[in-house]
């Protein structure tokens, strides 16, 4: 490569297509739907703005670095910490995205428990908590049309409203897919929104 390469810009992106490494020297093997911390941006020509690889390494294996192309990332917004070699990044991520990985952290406490005195419901928790996290996948991996972006997390909000109130949790109250703020809201508006988690719950939506 004769260009140049330079700190990178956009920290974190999503792999949104299958990056085969074996044939180009030093390149990391990606898989749709990984997240990436990228490093450095490669530059074929320093008098434009035009980058075509990237190095960096993979959010879960971050002891291997690599070359990637940049074409097969999508990138998304991030908090970095201590820039530089030791530098951190934390996505900012889509308000359902952030809620589905609460959910899923919590329901797994409490599913376990379900196993002696709700087996039935115990299976159907299962099936829900694998739903969502292939929500979740999806919507991270930014291949989705909008369209199909809405009806999924739609989707997912209905699961957990169901789940939460099968698992005896709070129902959350939501505006336009994130958490509602009370100081915001009037107490007639804090009423609707409640009503309809509670529609979601008890009939907008039951497992097959």
């Amino acid at each position: 490569m004769s260009g140049i390469w330079k700190p990178a810009r956009h920290k974190y992106g999503v792999v949104t297509s299958n990056f085969v490494a074996n044939t180009i020297n030093q390149a990391l093997q990606l898989y749709i739907g990984e997240t990436v911390h990228v490093l450095e941006e490669y530059w074929p020509d320093p008098k434009t703005d035009k980058v075509t690889w990237l190095r960096g390494c993979t959010i879960s294996n971050k002891n291997k670095k690599g070359i990637f192309p940049c074409c097969y990332i999508a990138f998304k917004e991030c908090t970095v910490e201590n820039e530089g070699p030791f530098e951190t990044v934390t996505p900012v991520e889509d308000a359902v995205i952030t809620e589905i990985i609460f959910v899923l952290r919590e329901w797994n406490t409490r599913w376990k428990m379900l196993f002696v005195e709700r087996k039935q419901l115990f299976q159907t928790i299962l099936l829900v908590m694998g739903e969502l996290a292939k929500y979740r996948t999806q919507l991270a991996s930014s291949t989705l049309t909008r369209e199909k972006a809405l009806e999924q997390k739609h989707s997912a909000i209905i699961m957990m409203d169901w789940g939460n109130s099968q698992l005896g949790l709070d129902l959350v109250p939501r505006v336009e897919y994130q958490q509602a703020d009370p100081d915001q809201l009037s107490v007639v508006e804090m009423f609707r929104i409640h009503e309809q988690s509670v529609h979601n719950c008890q009939g907008a939506w039951q497992p097959n």
